[in-house]
């Protein structure tokens, strides 16, 4: 529970707030300040960061204080009601009348810190008093006496104000009336209320700041954050320790002055144009790194920037350990297009095309869902073209750092930088010299790779990290990405020149979902393989078969091989039944129980209607829940289906004209 810090001057206040904050269940913190001056309430604030506090309710001058001497902890204010209000002002016209100097005239000063939001006229005509509410500017805390003055001479008789306030308006020749400590319960309840709201939602903002340093701090590169003007606000340890300067010294410095190397003309291009700077090296200190400056867009145009560096030992160290990975596959394509399971006419018609770009040495852009077998294809054009002699290499472009790619798809000069191997090495572009190169997952690689890559396939040269000299190179391009790169184009996260490039042959792959009784071949396929690993043959019965039929498959073949190790770890039979296979479904993709159901035969439309306006006469006063579970089923399919509205309706046993129907009725059209 977060903590509230109630301050007060006033000790019958503080008991009542600690009375109402235990009804309220909010832990509050009480704080009885003995004056409302600025080094009380510096005080008050220390006290208030020791003990965790995360909102502070006062008013008054406190309040006043508090703000000026910008407390970070935030400060709830705490009204003045309407009844205390009228309290003062009844006391104040008592006091006169018992005196025999009540006068309509007189003319009486409410004054406060923050607006009343009271109709002085209506407040005046009440009282039979000139009433007026004056607040006290931030500038005149500590300079009452003029100010006071300054009220006198305005024609004021009294005021109404704080205790602190009014011995110095008597000496100033007002007569002063201090009677708030009586404040209304419900003032009271209103602002511990406001309070544990604000509270709540400050150590949930702490909690989210702390994951982000965290997070940072995890990071290996060292991180900058940078405001609209160039300034660090935040910095991880990494930076820290590489800048070999303390993290509170930094803050709020020019990101120029604290690394002389990162010229302020190239920071301040990025924070006003939003162009942003990648794979600069730099010399810092004694270590050399690679320099990425990107531009923080906010609602109001310029939010900062982000700036990472990263030791180019570090990557070196780092690339050792990818390119034993990488190298450790071979750089040899194992599959051909006898290698691709399927009858379906969209996978007969996928392979006709992709044989007939297996002819021509233009790029190839590969384009479909994750686990369709994009890297499946790009083999086999490789091995059915004349390169099929040549090396096959491929990369995983969203598997490998950023700070990494460069030197993995380029290569690197012997010492081109601190910690670099003498003897350099090869990149991947290189290495597929003659062959082909599989660039796997584009859409992943930042804007300043995709600039470099443009420039090899137009050129068809390259360049190594730390290198001037050129390399030309025969590489044929074949790309692949699970995203829609034209929507990228459009979103500025995908250079256009560059979708164009690759674009020349485009082959695109059908879901698992369209290819029909494919599924069944596919899993007969993984049921031979996966039982001689195994030592176990299992088949499907006809239901079993409908059952995988059924299923939308949204991670489509790779997440069927899974399924199919699974299903010949755990058979018990050599025949597996439909209800097993839907319970295996049910089990490892948490499914409802109509997804694993075989496809119902469809419904004429003028049954569905009339079945439709039959269960719509006869609807009781459970229709509502009954729809709602139907608006459930109808968002669970569609969501199943990624969207696919016949896929949706084949599942549900409905017609698609029906679905239709169902989510305009349920006003669920809109996202799909």
């Amino acid at each position: 529970m977060a903590r509230v810090m109630y301050c007060t001057m006033e000790q019958q206040e503080l008991d009542t707030a600690i009375r109402i904050a235990e009804q309220l269940q909010v832990d509050l913190l009480p704080y009885l300040a003995s004056n409302d001056e600025a080094a009380h309430c510096q005080k008050l604030v220390t006290d208030a960061y020791e003990s965790n506090v995360e909102a502070i309710l006062s008013r008054g001058r406190i309040r006043a204080f508090l703000r000026d001497i910008r407390c970070t902890i935030p400060i709830v204010p705490n009204y003045f009601s309407g009844k205390e209000t009228m309290s003062i002002l009844w006391n104040i016209r008592k006091y006169y009348r018992e005196r025999g100097e009540g006068d309509p005239s007189r003319k009486v000063c409410l004054l406060t810190h923050q607006p009343l939001f009271i109709n002085e006229r209506i407040y005046s005509q009440v009282f039979e008093m000139e009433v007026h509410n004056v607040v006290i500017p931030q500038d005149s805390l500590t300079r009452m006496e003029p100010f006071l003055r300054n009220i006198r001479e305005e024609g004021y008789d009294c005021v109404a104000c704080g205790r602190s306030i009014k011995p110095i308006a008597e000496m100033v020749g007002l007569s002063a009336f201090c009677d708030f400590h009586e404040m209304a319960e419900d003032a009271i309840i209103d602002g511990l209320r406001t309070a544990a709201v604000v509270a709540a939602s400050t150590a949930e903002m702490k909690t989210s700041v702390q994951n982000l340093r965290t997070m940072m701090d995890n990071a290996f590169e060292a991180i900058l954050l940078l405001d609209g003007d160039g300034k660090i606000t935040l910095l991880n340890q990494r930076a820290e320790l590489r800048l070999n300067r303390e993290r509170r010294i930094m803050v709020g410095e020019y990101i120029w002055n604290v690394i002389p190397q990162i010229a302020e003309t190239d920071i301040r291009n990025v924070l006003e144009t939003g162009r942003n700077i990648f794979g600069t090296i730099v010399q810092i200190e004694d270590f050399s790194a690679t320099v990425n400056v990107s531009a923080v867009q906010s609602r109001n145009g310029n939010g900062g920037a982000i700036v990472q560096f990263t030791e180019l030992q570090r990557i070196e160290q780092m690339s050792e350990v990818v390119r034993k990975e990488l190298y450790s596959k071979g750089h040899v394509a194992k599959y051909t297009f006898d290698s691709i399971v399927g009858e379906s006419q969209g996978i007969q018609e996928a392979k006709r095309f992709a044989a007939q770009f297996a002819k021509y040495h233009s790029n190839v852009l590969i384009l479909g869902e994750t686990g369709i077998g994009k890297e499946l294809f790009a083999q086999s054009i490789h091995n059915a073209s004349l390169r099929s002699g040549k090396p096959f290499v491929a990369i995983n472009c969203g598997a490998i750092p950023q700070n990494l790619l460069e030197s993995e798809l380029f290569g690197y000069a012997d010492g081109a930088f601190t910690g670099a191997s003498r003897r350099g090495k090869k990149g991947l572009f290189e290495i597929a010299d003659g062959g082909t190169i599989f660039l796997d997952e584009i859409s992943e690689m930042d804007l300043g790779e995709q600039v470099q890559l443009l420039r090899v396939l137009e050129e068809r040269v390259i360049h190594k990290v730390g290198d001037d000299k050129m390399i030309p190179i025969d590489v044929r391009v074949i790309a692949a990405s699970n995203r829609n790169l034209r929507q990228a184009v459009e979103e500025g996260k995908f250079r256009e020149d560059l979708y164009y490039r690759l674009n020349v042959l485009t082959l695109n792959l059908p879901p698992l979902r369209e290819r029909g009784r494919d599924v069944i071949l596919l899993a007969n396929y993984f049921f031979k393989s996966h039982g001689k690993k195994y030592r176990k043959l299992v088949s499907l019965s006809p239901e079993a078969e409908a059952v995988l039929c059924s299923y939308s498959w949204p991670g489509n073949i790779r997440q069927l091989r899974n399924f199919c190790e699974k299903l010949v770890v755990v058979a018990n039979s050599s025949i597996l039944e439909g209800d097993f296979v839907a319970k295996q479904l049910a089990q490892s993709f948490m499914l409802l129980p109509e997804e694993t159901q075989p496809e119902a035969e469809k419904l004429q439309e003028a049954g569905e209607a009339e079945r439709e306006k039959s269960q719509e006469d006869s609807q009781t006063e459970d229709a509502a829940p009954e729809e709602n579970d139907e608006k459930k089923r109808i968002l669970a399919a569609l969501n199943r289906s990624q969207g696919n509205r016949k896929a949706a309706a084949e599942k549900l046993g409905i017609s698609k004209s029906t679905l239709w129907r169902k989510m305009k009725k349920y006003e669920i059209g809109e996202k799909f």
